[in-house]
């Protein structure tokens, strides 16, 4: 598994020998693919580009600050854009080695993921295709050992409460559908 990073903000004239120098002490680069304003750089290892995303965003490269994160796969950008998941959960207290899909794996064990990422170093976001499984992560997982740490999980203030849940027309069809378009693996 590969870790591929989305740069934006990228000058127009950077050229690949000045990514790979601006990257170059996180560890070995698979790839980079330049388009106008953003890039594509793509780490062997994810541990290398997360620490890159932790190191390097909001840093200069020719005179402008990049905007370094994780970069989404076609069929993630085309999930994300369709259907809006409304079972977040904010966790805190995430140790700075986690990396997204390990996340994503620790949480499964409440249920069905739908999208996981790090907003900071040491907090996330975990959206569940149901509201089931996210109180079901609340409850199983809030405060046990994660990577050394003890996560905390609170319920995002914009999520669907039950109370939403309940008004719904359909809420097992909503569900259903939710849980087949979504599959993210990192």
């Amino acid at each position: 598994m590969s870790g591929r990073l989305y740069v934006s903000r990228l000058p127009y004239e950077a050229q690949e020998s000045d990514l790979r120098k601006f990257f170059y002490e996180y560890g070995k680069i698979k790839k980079i693919l330049i388009y106008t304003g953003y890039a594509l750089v793509e780490f062997y290892d994810p541990r290398d580009a997360d620490n890159a995303i932790q190191d390097l965003n909001d840093k200069e490269l020719l005179g402008r600050k990049l905007l370094v994160k994780w970069a989404m796969r076609k069929a993630d950008l085309n999930k994300a854009t369709s259907v809006q998941i409304e079972y977040r959960l904010i966790v805190e207290n995430l140790s700075r080695s986690c990396h997204p899909y390990e996340l994503k794996k620790f949480m499964e064990q409440a249920g069905k993921v739908a999208y996981v990422d790090k907003t900071r170093i040491d907090q996330g976001i975990v959206e569940f295709t149901n509201f089931k499984d996210m109180k079901n992560a609340i409850n199983k997982l809030n405060r046990t050992k994660f990577k050394g740490k003890h996560i905390r999980l609170m319920e995002d203030p914009k999520s669907k409460n039950e109370r939403d849940r309940s008004r719904s027309s359909s809420p097992e069809t909503s569900g259903e559908i939710i849980s087949n378009l979504l599959s993210v693996h990192y």
